[in-house]
């Protein structure tokens, strides 16, 4: 491995002064610095998957507006307009993001065809949708139930109970062949069957009515932040959901640079320069690992 100027920083944190085994104040002031550095670092590898999930959310709400009932749809297939981690071209995509604290149990009429799945908002499944799901492929009812839903469970759905309130419903739908290339036109007819409504407005006359505006061609930032934002929306996540739904571990990481549920996020001038720092250190070091043969000899590509 090549030798670095930051090897000369940690040898320097080492030697700092300890006299009788006490820090000096400068010697605390750094070490401290540089564990919330560390510390911040880690949460934001940690925690990507819930906030590149709000950020996904939150772009596409801005958009298309806030609501079960809406299923934005790539109608032309998915274009460089949409600024979205891990797209491609080769499917008919529609994404939806449910609030089972807003709205109870949710029931998903999935169509027939579809190749889907839901997870909750940390990117853990709950289901797949479709061939690889209990529906083989055929459709079929799911419900999603909150993470303290108490009541007894109706017969007659896939019921799955989410650990997030917050859930991402994520249909793709395949492309067929045309006389000038592969069409959409069937797929987008697939994907606008779905329906979703509430479980306690479970008779037609009390369906809101769904709506599938197009995707393709419109400009959407579904990034998410590379600055101190991150730590920002990462608490206002932490608040929102059930404690129990995040890792204990990293909820202990969390807690270690001020983010606790129920307690006010509030980082001091010098921690949010740190968080900001960190939040720019942390994508870079995740693009090293994915791309290092050495921590992966035998990838192919």
């Amino acid at each position: 491995m090549a030798e670095f100027g930051a090897g000369a920083r940690w040898e320097e944190l080492a030697r700092l002064d300890f006299p009788g085994g006490f820090p000096t104040e400068e010697a605390s002031a750094r070490l401290l610095e540089e564990l919330y550095f560390q510390r911040a670092v880690q949460v934001y590898l940690g925690a990507l998957p819930a906030v590149n999930m709000l950020a996904i959310r939150d772009g596409s709400q801005r958009a298309f507006g806030t609501g079960h009932h809406i299923l934005p749809t790539w109608k032309s297939r998915m274009d460089a307009k949409a600024v979205i981690p891990t797209p491609n071209a080769d499917v008919v995509y529609a994404q939806s993001y449910l609030d089972l604290k807003a709205d109870g149990p949710l029931v998903v009429a999935a169509p027939a065809g579809v190749i889907g799945m839901f997870t909750d908002f940390w990117q853990r499944a709950l289901t797949d949708v479709g061939v690889g799901g209990p529906d083989q492929g055929k459709g079929g009812l799911y419900l999603l139930l909150p993470p303290d839903y108490d009541r007894p469970v109706p017969d007659g759905y896939h019921a799955y109970r989410s650990p997030t309130y917050n859930v991402f419903l994520f249909w793709r739908a395949v492309l067929t062949r045309g006389d000038d290339g592969p069409e959409t036109a069937q797929g987008v007819a697939t994907v606008e069957q779905t329906m979703v409504y509430p479980l306690r407005a479970g008779i037609p006359s009390h369906w809101r009515p769904m709506r599938f505006p197009d995707a393709s061609g419109i400009e959407l930032d579904m990034m998410y932040p590379r600055d101190a934002t991150f730590f920002t929306r990462l608490a206002e996540f932490v608040d929102y959901e059930p404690a129990t739904s995040v890792d204990p571990y990293l909820a202990g990481m969390m807690a270690s640079i001020g983010i606790v549920k129920d307690q006010p996020f509030r980082p001091d001038e010098r921690q949010r320069e740190i968080l900001d720092t960190a939040a720019r250190v942390a994508p870079k070091m995740s693009a090293a690992m994915n791309l290092s043969t050495t921590l992966f000899p035998d990838r192919l590509y």
